[in-house]
Parts: structure tokens; sequence; C-alpha cells
């Protein structure tokens, strides 16, 4: 075969030599990393009016906070909503906790999507603390929207609590007029415990700690009689929630089905008829034209001659 011409092998080898860079990445060049963002909860459209989530905080490896006896948060929260989900089940509602026991390693973003998804009346989020007194009420320290939202907006992840806040508030408002009831200290505010700012549903945070009715004799939170006499307030608020929230949703949904009046439209005036026009006596066909005045000229005075 005769050697090819100089610029036909010029041509082929650059062809070869770009095939060959095109099938090897350079390495001073990154991939490309793709990132994918998380799902944003949308507003629920409608609630389920016996239905209530709770979360035990912690769980698996997340222990939480560790008590003076060794007594682990993650199993306090759970012996709580166990005694809640208990309560309320016996007042007609369905109750699921995120987690069912301590071993249980269920991701954050799993928890936030189950309680959205499943539209609660209410979602409860508890907490224990070896510090302070009593029972802590929290609700999200974000800010209302300025404006009604868009019901079929999709909504940021972070920020999910805030059209719904108004309602956590009263929620919040419940669970303190029956924990007054039975005379626990409370302590009530605004803190934005996760995952409380990405639920969409009405939420509070439950803290409970220690109880001193004596000042002296310290009653701690894994005590049967003290979490008893907690979880049977909040279910007596969650009744109250619920029935407050049927009669919230009974007017909104009469008045929408109440038609609007239709404006009515004003009845136009008759136009007054037109007087008939006079007639002359001679000629009663003939409508009457009145002559002119006749214009009287005056002719002033001559001036007399100066005196």
């Amino acid at each position: 075969m005769p050697p090819l011409p100089p610029p036909i092998r010029t041509l082929l080898l650059l062809l070869a030599a770009t095939a060959a860079a095109a099938q090897s990445p350079d390495p001073a060049i990154p991939p490309t990393i793709v990132h994918h963002p998380k799902p944003r909860p949308s507003t629920p459209a409608t609630i389920n009016p016996n239905l209530i989530l709770i979360d035990p905080a912690h769980g698996a490896a997340d222990s939480g906070a560790t008590f003076p006896d060794k007594t682990l948060e993650k199993d306090i929260t759970l012996a709580l909503a166990q005694r809640l989900q208990a309560t309320l089940q016996t007042k007609g509602f369905t109750v699921i906790l995120t987690r069912n026991n301590s071993t249980d390693d269920v991701p954050e973003d799993a928890r936030i999507e189950l309680l959205n998804r499943s539209r609660p009346l209410a979602c409860i989020l508890l907490h224990a603390t070896p510090g302070g007194h009593g029972v802590h009420l929290y609700t999200s320290a974000l800010a209302p929207p300025a404006a009604a939202p868009d019901p079929n907006a999709i909504l940021p992840w972070d920020t999910a609590q805030a059209p719904i806040l108004p309602q956590s508030i009263r929620l919040l408002a419940d669970a303190s007029a029956a924990l007054v009831g039975i005379r626990v200290p409370l302590i009530t505010g605004r803190v934005s415990t996760r995952p409380i700012d990405s639920l969409t549903c009405p939420a509070i945070t439950v803290e409970l700690t220690p109880l001193a009715p004596n000042g002296d004799i310290n009653i701690p939170v894994a005590d049967p009689n003290y979490q008893t006499r907690v979880t049977d307030a909040l279910a007596t608020a969650l009744v109250f929630w619920r029935g407050h929230s049927e009669s919230s949703a009974s007017a909104a949904a009469a008045k929408a089905a109440t038609p609007t009046p239709a404006t009515p439209t004003p009845t136009p005036k008759p136009k007054p008829k037109p007087k008939p026009a006079p007639t002359d006596p001679a000629n009663p066909d003939a409508p009457l034209v009145k002559k002119p005045a006749p214009i009287v000229r005056v002719t002033p005075p001559a001036e007399g001659p100066a005196q």
C-alpha cells in the first residue's frame, strides 16, 4: 500500500487524537455533581379529624439527654408517647407513632414526610430534659405569613409550618389550659425544635421536666403517675381541639355553600312626558307662535348748552 500523502495523514492523526480525548476525561476537570433538592411538602387540602401523630424524639443511636439515674431521653419520650397513644385511643382517636421501640432509627426527613402525608388533626412532638420544672410547651419560632398563602403552592421545606402557625398557637392554648387545670407548672414559648418548622399540620412540642410539688420532693420524668397526669391533660386538650377544628371547618363549609346574593339592578326612572305645545285658537292644528314684543327705542334727551 503506497504511503498516504502528508496532508491526509496529518488529518487522520488529528481525528484519532480528538476521539481519544473524548473517551478519556481530563483529570483536571472535576466531574459534574448533581444536587437533588429535598422534597418539599405542599399544603394539605383536607385533614383527618380523628388522626393524631406523635413523634417521640430521638431513638436508636441518638439517645438524647441522659438523666441523673442514667435514664435516656429516647426511652422516656417513647414511654410517654405510648401512654398518650393508649389514652387517645380510648377517646376515639387513631394514633400513629413515628417510632415504636428504642431501636427504631427513622431519619428525620422520613418522619416529616409521614407527618405531612397523613394530614393529621395535630402533631405532638415529645421531648424530656433533666433541667427545669413541670411541662414546657412550644410552637415554632417562625413568623406567620403576612398574607394568606396559595393552597396549591409548593412550600419551602424549612418554613412549611409558617402558614399553619396560627392553628398551632390555638392548639398550644388548648393544651396550656388543660395542664393549668391539673396544677402542673407550665412554661410556654416559641422555639424551633426539630422538626417542627417543616410540618404542615398544627404542631406543638411537649417537653417533660421533673416535678417538685413541695419544693423538696423531686418527682422524675419517668414516674408513671406523673406521666399519666400529663398525658390525660393532653388527651383532654386534643378532644377539645377536635371539636374546635370541626366547628371551624363546618363554619367554613357553610360559608362556602351559601350563595352570594346578587346585587340588585337599579330600576331606571321613567322619563317625563313632554308637555303638548299650545295651539292657536284660530287654527287648532297649528302650534301657537308668539310674536316677539316690539322693540321700543328710547332717544336720550339732548344736552343743553353749558351754563
